[in-house]
């Protein structure tokens, strides 16, 4: 993971969190980033490098997620966990992914 990717997707003043914002059309100023998240996949798990989530105040429910990850170069492929978390979602239509395990100062919903 890059910490200056991380850095800039972190801070709403930043030119990539703006341009980011503009190309998927979401204000996420609303959603909570948690970086490194263990997601459980069907061998094992995978860590997502970014994870913006936007929770509902009223209902304390998951309305939305974006999950974000690094590539450095053309030539970095994806792990197997990864092809198997992201392949469930844009090939079998998966909503859901379960967290793995939870880390220390993550907000837990």
């Amino acid at each position: 993971m890059n910490s200056k990717i991380v850095n800039a997707m972190s801070n709403a003043n930043s030119n990539l969190f703006k341009q980011f914002e503009k190309i998927i059309g979401k204000n996420l100023s609303e959603y909570q980033i948690i970086t490194e998240l263990p997601l459980e996949t069907t061998n094992g798990f995978m860590k997502a490098d970014i994870v913006f989530v936007k929770v509902n105040k009223t209902t304390d429910k998951i309305e939305d997620v974006i999950v974000i990850e690094n590539k450095l170069s053309n030539g970095t492929t994806f792990t197997a966990r990864q092809k198997e978390g992201f392949g469930a979602i844009l090939q079998n239509g998966q909503h859901t992914m379960n967290v793995k395990y939870s880390r220390p100062n993550l907000d837990q919903r």
